[in-house]
């Protein structure tokens, strides 16, 4: 097992510790399937590309267009609830 300054860095088989999730962080309230979570971005991922386009699809701040999308989605899915 390799550590660095004790931190673990594997399994004593050699299988390594699986990647933090939002579950295991104090507060988390992200109780969606990976597919609930999977089919979100996609959906960000198509309005945040579509916004692009729609601005000329300029080169450089695509997290302007990402953030938007993110904003308008979520509004959406609070209105519906």
């Amino acid at each position: 097992m390799e550590t660095l300054r004790g931190v673990s860095r594997g399994r004593m088989d050699g299988s390594s510790d699986p990647a933090p999730t939002l579950a295991g962080l104090p507060g988390a309230t992200d109780h969606r399937s990976t597919a609930e979570r999977d089919s979100g971005r996609k959906q960000i991922e198509a309005l945040a590309y579509q916004f692009w386009e729609e601005r000329g699809r300029p080169i450089g701040s695509p997290e302007e267009d990402w953030f938007r999308a993110e904003s308008e989605i979520g509004s959406e899915r609070t209105g519906a609830a």
